[in-house]
């Protein structure tokens, strides 16, 4: 759990990849629209509705493979998978392929933002399961500001410079699997899958690279915890459930924050994937449309 201290910065990476990568559409489909000659119904539905169909996708079908083989393996094939679409995409050259790679761009998207999540929050302590997962939130969200300076610099000014946007995108996840191949599995997905040994292996090796002041700083609130969870009779442990989250004390406060996300991406994902386009449809141009947008992002650092 400790070493998730010095992890969120490698996490981070991918992270920024995943908020470059949702952003660079929205950027890109104003050229894309002059170049394929698509109307306004087709540039919406690729642009949103493929891509968030994959977002579906990837967070049942990689959600569940994290679940039966790990944290980090599961993230890293999130990583690769987004990647590979991301590459693709700048290939396209027509609505259909266009549509297909960004369908498999939203798998490993979505399933990397949760990963992420998930990962960091499962090594930190309890203590500071709060500070260190924004600590790498925030390296993401630089890539969610930055993105719009990257395609002003290169989509109103080279006719391939929306193809460029997205390779840029492809080697960020590159870069982020490189990376994440140095992250360890999580300790608490070790220890429900009833791996001990390899837990207490790892916690070993990790113990060697930290000063002992530093060291007993960080287990020593979570010592308790993992090892409650450790000794835990098979008789005495208790699995929480869909059911126990939708019911009783946890299901007004589940259905709370499901109608939050709901509105928020809807409204969200609409801005990120039309705003350019639609500035540009009402007669401003591509520069000025994404121009505009670059400086609101900057509004993403200070919040």
């Amino acid at each position: 759990m400790f070493v998730a201290r010095r992890r969120p910065c490698r996490a981070g990476v991918a992270y920024f990849f995943v908020f470059y990568d949702i952003t660079d559409i929205g950027f890109a489909m104003a050229a894309i629209v002059k170049q394929f000659n698509l109307s306004d119904n087709d540039v919406k539905f690729v642009a949103i509705a493929f891509g968030l169909l994959g977002y579906i996708v990837g967070s049942l079908l990689i959600g569940a493979f994290a679940d039966r083989r790990g944290r980090r393996l599961a993230f890293l094939t999130s990583l690769v998978v987004s990647g590979l679409g991301s590459f693709d995409t700048a290939f396209a050259t027509r609505v259909i392929s266009l549509s297909f790679w960004r369908f498999l761009a939203g798998i490993g998207v979505r399933a990397a933002l949760n990963l992420a999540s998930m990962y960091v929050g499962e090594l930190s302590p309890a203590s500071q399961r709060g500070r260190i997962p924004v600590s790498m939130f925030m390296v993401g969200i630089v890539g969610q500001a930055i993105t719009p300076f990257v395609a002003f610099a290169l989509v109103p000014n080279f006719e391939i410079g929306w193809r460029i946007l997205f390779l840029i995108g492809a080697f960020i996840g590159i870069a982020g699997v490189i990376f994440g191949r140095r992250l360890l599995e999580s300790l608490r997905w070790l220890i429900e899958q009833g791996r001990l040994d390899e837990a207490e292996a790892m916690v070993s090796s990790v113990e060697l690279r930290f000063d002992p002041k530093d060291l007993a700083v960080s287990v020593s609130p979570i010592a308790g915890e993992f090892q409650a969870t450790a000794s835990t009779d098979d008789d005495e442990h208790t699995v929480s459930t869909m059911y126990e989250l939708t019911h009783g004390r946890y299901g007004l406060t589940v259905l709370a924050m499901v109608a939050m996300w709901f509105l928020w991406r809807v409204g969200n994902y609409g801005f990120l994937g039309d705003a350019a386009t639609l500035f540009s449809a009402h007669g401003m141009g591509i520069c000025d449309s994404i121009l505009y947008l670059a400086v609101g992002a900057i509004g993403y650092l200070d919040g």
